[in-house]
């Protein structure tokens, strides 16, 4: 009897990949629109307005670390047109991107391309899918670069342009800049270091991110049809919704996007060398990686073996060693600075900014209640999240992939402050996620999934 009760328990924990799918699009888009709508809202109640969306963004990191992914049962046809989704998301990007008449009219002719693609079903996502990237690019590259993301972009060109000239990144005077600390790891700012000696505009290096990725999935996944059906259904909406389209465009977030989607995705087909590397490497580009190295250690030393999991921790630490020790060796505290002292008082620097400190998050709610919380509610998150995900049952590694995301959103929603494109990373990991929940079933078990 109780054994029936744990595994109804079980089945009752078990979402469809589709299922799964779409609510992490609604998480999406009305993230994106939470943004668009929130200069409409009078300031006196905008507190309260910030509540919807980052109560899902919580509830979404939760549900990946709680829900099991049900991979044995064929999905069956999808309910939906599966390139919905994707037109939906570029419709969603127009409206906020263009005056009102003009969205209207590319709304239609996008519709209109679309219906005229069905004739030939098989390339209609493929058209939709270049025509959301090519207007992705297009957009991105509205405005000046210099000033459109205050001082995200001109702050990692011009640590670029420093160790271009043999000075130290992190001594140089950035007041032409920026009034804030700099205290960004290597991995997160070196992307951009070509783009300062070759003089061409940052936002290139997001765009070719952009593209590498993209590229990857809809060519890796083309003999998986129902994985390269997610990656219509789920994971190109996600990438190019307009939450994405912004931090493309005015942020230095987007190859450490690209390194999480893919540590998601080697960690899951139990590539573990690749995902160590790439472990590594995304502990030499944010802070906030620390929680994930945490998780992926809870969810791996139940079932690697100790010299197993000694060796593969040792092969991540090898990328942090390699990248920031000689940064440690020319900069004197350098590991204090960038971890503990100079967020500290960059934290401070923006205790005005209601961007960072008023919109979406656990501690701006908070903090309207009188309560400063500071890193605490972030590292509560971390603890909790690994200990989850430490309680695990079996080594389902495509959970563990979704946990890992879902790890990502609820330190980035718990962080003393949270700028819209923080959530970001961990959207991309549960979207990756979900593509390998939709692995096609061996021969002979039930239907083919379409």
């Amino acid at each position: 009897m109780a054994a029936a009760g744990a595994e109804s328990a079980g089945r009752a924990a078990t979402v469809r990949p589709r299922a799964a799918g779409l609510g992490l699009l609604a998480v999406t888009w009305l993230t994106g629109l939470s943004y668009g709508f929130s200069y409409a809202v009078p300031h006196a109640v905008l507190w309260l307005y910030w509540l919807a969306p980052t109560a899902l963004l919580t509830a979404a990191g939760l549900a990946a670390l709680l829900l099991r992914l049900d991979r044995a049962a064929p999905a069956g046809p999808p309910p939906l047109p599966v390139e919905l989704p994707l037109l939906v998301t570029l419709a969603l990007d127009l409206y906020f991107t263009l005056p009102l008449r003009e969205a209207a009219s590319a709304v239609i002719a996008v519709v209109a391309l679309l219906l005229l693609a069905r004739r030939v079903p098989a390339r209609a996502p493929d058209l939709l899918l270049a025509l959301a990237l090519a207007w992705v690019a297009w957009q991105a590259l509205q405005g000046d670069w210099h000033g459109i993301g205050g001082d995200l972009l001109p702050i990692v060109v011009a640590a670029g342009h420093a160790l271009l000239a043999g000075a130290d990144p992190y001594a140089a005077d950035y007041s032409a800049v920026t009034s804030n600390p700099f205290f960004y790891l290597p991995l997160q700012w070196l992307p951009y270091v070509p783009a300062a000696g070759l003089g061409f505009d940052p936002r290139l290096v997001n765009l070719a991110a952009l593209a590498a990725l993209a590229a990857a999935v809809r060519l890796g996944l083309r003999r998986r049809p129902a994985a390269l059906a997610q990656a219509y259904f789920v994971f190109f909406p996600v990438l190019l919704s307009t939450v994405f389209l912004r931090a493309i465009a005015r942020t230095y977030i987007f190859p450490y996007c690209l390194a999480l989607a893919a540590l998601a995705w080697l960690l899951g087909t139990r590539r573990d060398r690749g995902a160590a590397l790439l472990l590594g490497a995304v502990l030499a580009a944010r802070q906030t990686a620390l929680a994930l190295a945490a998780a992926v250690l809870a969810g791996c030393f139940r079932f690697l073996g100790p010299r197993r999991l000694a060796g593969l921790a040792a092969l991540a630490l090898l990328v942090p060693l390699a990248t920031l020790g000689p940064f440690a060796l020319w900069h004197p505290h350098f590991l204090r600075d960038c971890f503990v002292d100079l967020p500290r008082i960059a934290l401070a620097n923006n205790a005005g900014n209601p961007i960072a400190t008023g919109a979406v998050g656990i501690v701006p709610l908070l903090r309207r209640l009188h309560l400063a919380p500071g890193f605490a509610v972030q590292a509560l998150a971390a603890v909790a999240a690994s200990l989850l995900i430490a309680l695990r049952r079996r080594d389902d590694r495509v959970a563990l992939a979704l946990a890992l995301g879902g790890t990502d959103l609820l330190v980035a929603v718990g962080g003393a402050q949270v700028f819209e494109y923080y959530v970001c990373p961990g959207l991309l990991m549960l979207a990756t996620g979900l593509l390998l929940g939709e692995a096609d079933p061996p021969p002979g078990h039930g239907a083919a999934r379409s």
